[in-house]
């Protein structure tokens, strides 16, 4: 009897253990790379068409239940002085983060996207990571409402230098943070120079 109850303990640990870690380990997407520069064509490289970084709903997912929110964008532009391989510079501080709870995401996507139709121009979402791989449960909120609601205009990407250096300032809690003399080793898109007007 003895033999029996071990067993069935030892059996009951293993399969808890399992099933845990894979809801814990559950993979909601890898973000991909985009080239910055098309093939010859003609003996021409071709730039691509500009590569939008920030929307008007801007999302930054942890690898736990943490993640963030800001409206601060700048659409790019076309044309062939632009560097599309590089962000515009959106002059985050840590005062343009607002930290959501994973449980006030459904009521806050309601309530700040429900009036936005599929048609609408000026709509557009970022979904930023610090990872290649997204395990936050927010990612699957989020791209579940947008896809109920038939809204296609948003991207899925690693999160830019202002994101994370911005975001380390707010768990850091650090005052020191000053984004006008921040050393960024990636850069910026230069055509854009000026702090937005907010």
């Amino acid at each position: 009897m003895t033999k029996i109850v071990t067993l069935f303990t030892i059996t009951f640990q293993l399969f808890g253990c399992t099933t845990s870690q894979k809801n814990d380990d559950e993979i909601f997407y890898v973000v991909k790379h985009p080239k910055t520069i098309l093939n010859n064509i003609n003996g021409f490289e071709t730039p691509l068409l500009p590569r939008v970084y920030y929307g008007n709903f801007n999302f930054i997912l942890l690898e736990n239940s943490t993640f963030y929110y800001h409206q601060h964008y700048i659409y790019s532009s076309c044309g062939i002085e632009f560097d599309h391989s590089k962000p515009p510079r959106i002059f985050l501080v840590p005062d343009s983060l607002i930290k959501l709870e994973i449980s006030d995401l459904p009521r806050f996507l309601e309530t700040s996207m429900n009036n936005f139709s599929p048609e609408d121009s000026d709509f557009f979402t970022s979904i930023s990571s610090p990872k290649d791989t997204i395990r936050s449960l927010a990612f699957k909120i989020i791209t579940d409402f947008l896809k109920s609601k038939k809204l296609k205009r948003y991207t899925i990407r690693n999160w830019t230098e202002e994101e994370q250096f911005v975001t380390a300032a707010i768990i850091n809690n650090s005052k020191k943070y000053d984004p006008l003399n921040q050393f960024w080793k990636i850069g910026f898109d230069t055509t854009y120079t000026f702090p937005p007007p907010w």
